[in-house]
């Protein structure tokens, strides 16, 4: 697989339309029949397909019709703390301590003496 790193918006939109093409005769809709499920106009969704820039709003709806939100899983995933970050973050964690307080004289250092 080509690493999508490398490929122009062009390139990567056309991918995205070729995977909905994918999924949608997957399911054996039609481009009519997906689109108005998806409530977008047909010209619309044949856009999609051959890789024309639409809105993200768009692509959710064609995506949650064509039941694979699960396709936005890097968006939505929780970032997992591994148990040696955790071990790394308490040892770097300090709490504040006040200096000691000393008595000279039967006074606290640093108090007035009125």
């Amino acid at each position: 697989m080509e690493d999508i790193k490398w490929m122009t918006d062009k390139a990567l939109m056309e991918r995205i339309g070729l995977k909905i093409r994918e999924w949608r005769l997957e399911m054996n809709y039609s481009q009519k029949s997906l689109a108005f499920n998806a409530g977008i106009s047909l010209p619309t969704e044949q856009k999609l397909e051959k890789g024309g820039s639409v809105s993200l709003d768009i692509l959710l709806r064609v995506l949650r019709t064509l039941d694979r939100l699960d396709a936005l899983g890097a968006f939505t995933a929780e970032r997992e703390i591994s148990p040696i970050e955790i071990q790394k973050m308490s040892e770097s964690y300090k709490p504040r301590r006040r200096a000691s307080k000393k008595i000279v004289d039967g006074y606290l250092e640093d108090s007035p003496l009125w």
